[in-house]
């Protein structure tokens, strides 16, 4: 459906936590525009959600959903996420099997392949220096050390996951009760 059958579609976006910019134009200004603009009926769509979680459940179904009351929208619905979709889950599958065939990069390597220029000036504003150094790229080309201590690091913790998960498997107990530790 389109404008000619009355429908129109608006984009805004949520979450803005803190005194950073963040992405506009913000739900909480848009809301009383569309309800002073006389719309009544509202279909929100939350497209980089997967599933239902804290900022669908309580943010868009309760939050919003009382400011557009409160802006004159009588009508508000929210189409579910994804979730546990058959298909979306075996589309996700197939994406991260494509992923791990391919070559991996190290969150600097992938910042400096896609010229993040934006986050060094960001990371100046804050007053430190980013995630694994991003902004002293000659450094890290030099030392070439880092992509193999991270890749080394990432396999550790994946074994130590793997390890954990089989071993709570096979005991029917977990990793904490078979080693004793107590966190009361």
């Amino acid at each position: 459906p389109g404008v000619s059958e009355g429908v129109q579609v608006h984009l805004s976006y949520q979450s803005r936590v803190g005194p950073i910019e963040w992405l506009r134009p913000y739900t909480d200004d848009v809301l009383p525009q569309l309800g002073q603009q006389g719309v009544k009926n509202l279909v929100v769509v939350p497209i980089s959600f997967v599933s239902e979680h804290i900022e669908t459940l309580e943010e868009i179904d309760i939050e919003y959903r009382e400011l557009a009351v409160e802006s004159g929208i009588k009508n508000w619905r929210r189409c579910p996420a994804l979730n546990t979709d058959k298909t979306f889950i075996a589309d996700m599958a197939d994406m991260v099997a494509e992923a791990l065939s391919q070559p991996s990069q190290t969150v600097t390597e992938a910042c400096i392949a896609n010229n993040c220029g934006d986050v060094e000036q960001f990371d100046q504003r804050l007053g430190f220096t980013g995630v694994q150094g991003v902004g002293a790229e000659a450094d890290l080309r030099v030392a070439g050390r880092l992509h193999d201590k991270e890749r080394i690091n990432g396999r550790v913790a994946i074994f130590g996951l793997l390890a954990t998960i089989l071993i709570e498997l096979t005991t029917g107990q977990s990793l904490t009760d078979i080693l004793g530790i107590s966190f009361n």
